[in-house]
């Protein structure tokens, strides 16, 4: 009789077992759906505030600077100049009296907009070439200048104590490359044991960002 009551013991031990793997098994599903549906109501959240925002600006008339980015590319689609060489229109285009001389030119030869006037001009790979040239000094220009001023901004902070935390960071993905092209183009050893801080000063030591050492050639005034 005992070894029937140690059996019945056991079985309504395995039973009640498995009744608490099932109640387990089942709080650990309802779990994921309630995270599921709280991830989907999240994304539905984020759509929600996305569009509201773009009826406030399409609302009140105000466009961010990406919205105006992206509308002057459609432009370019529309008129027919989003595949011609970007740097070349903008070389051009700081050359505003052949800009307009080439221009009128190609308008009294070719029939069609902006975008067809663009391409007869390029098509002489000669104005191509100066005009790409130029467009990329146009850009460089752009880019040091703007660089220049967020340097200046971050080292203010820095001056201030207000990047002591950033400074003890490990060196960043970005630095480590930075580092690598900048020893190669000096032919030197990598320094090693740096932190985000003192990475920054050896980049900076070292010049800075390679592609901004030495300024695009002016190209020679323009003679047909």
């Amino acid at each position: 009789m005992q070894s029937d009551l140690t059996a019945s013991e056991s079985a309504s031990s395995f039973d009640a077992r498995n009744a608490l793997r099932g109640q387990i098994a089942s709080l650990r599903a309802r779990v994921r759906i309630m995270k599921a549906a709280a991830a989907v109501r999240e994304g539905d959240a984020e759509r929600l505030s996305f569009h509201v925002r773009q009826e406030n600006i399409r609302r009140t008339n105000s466009r961010t600077r990406n919205n105006k980015l992206f509308a002057h590319g459609s432009v370019a689609e529309k008129g027919g100049y989003v595949d011609l060489d970007d740097l070349a229109i903008l070389g051009l285009e700081h050359h505003g009296p052949l800009y307009a001389y080439w221009m009128a030119i190609s308008a009294a030869e070719v029939v069609g907009g902006r975008g067809a006037y663009l391409a007869h001009i390029f098509a002489c790979p000669k104005r191509l070439v100066w005009c790409h040239s130029e467009g990329a000094r146009v850009a460089w220009a752009w880019a040091k200048a703007l660089r220049d001023e967020q340097t200046a901004e971050f080292e203010a902070r820095d001056r201030a104590g207000k990047l002591s935390d950033w400074r003890k960071l490990p060196v960043s993905g970005r630095q480590h490359y930075l580092i690598a092209i900048i020893c190669r183009r000096l032919a030197i050893d990598e320094p090693r044991r740096l932190r985000r801080g003192t990475a920054y000063d050896w980049i900076k030591l070292k010049g800075g960002h390679p592609a901004f050492w030495q300024p695009p050639e002016r190209m020679p005034d323009w003679s047909a």
